[in-house]
C-alpha cells in the first residue's frame, strides 16, 4: 500500500523558523559581546553588569506590558457588564429548570 505524504503544518514551520531566528539573534548578541571584549579591551566584569542591567530592563518592560494588557482587559470586561452578565446567566439557568 502506498500512503500519501504527510504535509507539514504551517504552524510547525512557523515555530521552526521562529526558533531558528531566536538562536541566530542570541548568537549575534554573543558575537557582539565577544568582539567588544577582544577588540576594545572592555573588561569582562563590565560587560557582565551591562548584560545584567539589559536583561533587567527588558524583563521590566515585559512585566509592565503584561500589567498594562491585563488592565485593559479588565476595563473591557467591566465595560461589557462584568459581574452583571455572570449573575444574569446564573439566574436564567435557575429559572429554566
Amino acid at each position: 500500500m502506498c500512503s500519501a505524504p504527510r504535509l507539514r503544518s504551517p504552524l510547525r514551520v512557523i515555530k521552526r523558523n521562529s526558533r531558528r531566528t531566536l538562536i541566530l539573534a542570541l548568537l549575534a548578541c554573543a558575537t557582539l559581546v565577544w568582539s567588544a571584549i577582544n577588540s576594545f579591551d572592555v573588561p569582562v566584569e563590565e560587560m557582565a553588569w551591562l548584560a545584567f542591567y539589559s536583561f533587567l530592563g527588558v524583563f521590566s518592560i515585559i512585566v509592565a506590558a503584561a500589567l498594562f494588557v491585563a488592565l485593559l482587559q479588565s476595563f473591557r470586561w467591566l465595560l461589557r457588564g462584568g459581574w452583571r452578565e455572570q449573575v444574569d446567566e446564573e439566574d436564567q439557568g435557575r429559572g429554566s429548570s
